[in-house]
């Protein structure tokens, strides 16, 4: 089932593991997370 997966070209990049101790790269690591895929500004409503 695995062989016949087509990849859709998503990845994730993990370089390191981030410690619970290590604050910064914490909270950069959750902004990057909570931050829109997408300009709302661009965003337009269609009637």
């Amino acid at each position: 089932m695995l062989r016949s997966w087509k990849h859709s070209g998503f990845n994730v990049y993990r370089s390191r593991r981030i410690r619970p101790d290590e604050r910064e790269d914490l909270e950069r690591l959750a902004r990057y997370i909570i931050r829109n895929p997408f300009s709302i500004e661009k965003m337009e409503v269609k009637s």
